[in-house]
């Protein structure tokens, strides 16, 4: 048996709190529609808020792109971190 199959069950075992992490987060993506875009191929609008996926830490953070400095900020400071991919935030609950 090829032992990187091995290694990968084992790392994505059910029962372990990655596995689980990970499936929570696919099926709220499933729920919301989130739809991921890479920047290379379009950036979102002039000072929107977005959620942006920050490869450097391997992390959803929220943040905006400027179109005049054509840079990503977070809460109004310079992202540094390489950025990939954008996606429009979820819709908020109804009612409240």
């Amino acid at each position: 048996m090829n032992t990187n199959m091995v290694r990968l069950r084992k790392d994505t075992a059910p029962g372990r709190p990655e596995f689980a992490a990970d499936c929570r987060t696919r099926h709220r993506q499933k729920e919301m529609k989130m739809e991921w875009i890479k920047c290379s191929e379009k950036m979102p609008e002039d000072r929107s808020g977005v959620l942006l996926w920050d490869a450097d830490i391997e992390e959803v953070i929220s943040g905006h792109y400027s179109h005049k400095t054509q840079l990503f900020y977070h809460h109004g400071h310079l992202i540094e971190n390489e950025i990939t991919h954008w996606c429009m935030p979820p819709q908020p609950p109804d009612g409240g």
